[in-house]
């Protein structure tokens, strides 16, 4: 879902509008809120409204922004009302005071090492380092299903003569990305290309290819020539991988990339750790039995 941070000028003010309107229903009479981008107050709990411009998705009309608002205000207000409720009926029980430290905790240490412990973490992984992660868990990467690029033009069915355009495809490669386009110009033929690796299945849907197809026809034909509606289609594989072979490393090098940083991190955070304990050992500020 699509976000924004500002609403258009027709929907902030007809917001506000309700805003207000919302507010005062609120208070009832007993409380005025002074601040004019408060949306609602619980106490000494106060929402306002920039925060929640943060988070109305970018709806077509200016009522559906409104109707957005006024739920999770409501909601809001509810939930604060809950908890408020919740405190007053029960007590601090031992579950909650632990459950509370454990959380409190989490907290700290993630914070702790995001901040200080992975603060000079190096985040480049060179091409290198990515390649010998690669070759050494290869078996992590074999292809359930393939996996193709290619390029592909359409022209008019009717058309009965084309041995010109078929050579022109047959001879191409993805660098032909102008030459193609030029050759279609003011033709009717039209040139696609799919630079990315996609698996066999969605490949077949984007040519719009619906007969049988066996993925043995990916190594062993030059064009793909066949018509589909109004249109005829010469489509060239320009590399694929097959069911059982290597991911191709590019598709591979954001998983990998990330793997070799969460590594260092991991490093780092025994490390640190290492070191603490070393040090409280040192100043007695922790005694081990064994």
């Amino acid at each position: 879902m699509k976000y924004n941070n500002v609403l258009k000028i027709p929907a902030v003010i007809l917001l506000v509008l309700m805003i207000a309107g919302f507010v005062l229903s609120c208070s009832n009479g007993k409380e005025k809120v002074a601040e004019k981008d408060v949306l609602a107050v619980v106490d000494n709990d106060k929402l306002y409204l920039q925060d929640v411009i943060k988070i109305i998705p970018d709806f077509e009309n200016p009522e559906d922004s409104i109707a957005f608002v006024n739920e999770y205000v409501e909601n809001w207000v509810a939930e604060k009302l809950l908890y408020a409720e919740a405190k007053s009926v029960l007590t601090d029980t031992s579950l909650i005071v632990k459950k509370v430290n454990e959380y409190r905790q989490e907290l700290y240490l993630h914070y702790y090492r995001e901040r200080v412990v992975y603060a000079g973490i190096k985040t480049e992984v060179t091409q290198e380092e990515i390649e010998a992660y690669y070759n050494k868990h290869l078996t992590d990467y074999v292809l359930a299903t393939s996996y193709v690029k290619a390029h592909y033009m359409t022209m008019d069915a009717k058309v009965t003569t084309y041995s010109d355009e078929w050579e022109k495809m047959r001879n191409s490669g993805p660098d032909d990305k102008k030459f193609l386009k030029d050759y279609c110009i003011g033709t009717g033929r039209k040139v696609y290309f799919i630079e990315e690796w996609t698996d066999i299945r969605n490949f077949l849907d984007i040519i719009n290819y619906s007969g049988e197809f066996s993925e043995s026809e990916l190594g062993s034909r030059d064009v793909l020539d066949y018509i589909n509606g109004d249109l005829r289609y010469l489509v060239k594989i320009d590399d694929y991988r097959m069911k059982g072979d290597y991911l191709p490393i590019e598709m591979a090098t954001p998983d990998i990339t990330q793997i070799i940083i969460n590594k260092r991190k991991e490093e780092m955070l025994i490390k640190a750790k290492k070191d603490l304990m070393a040090k409280a050992i040192n100043s007695g500020t922790v005694i081990i039995n064994k």
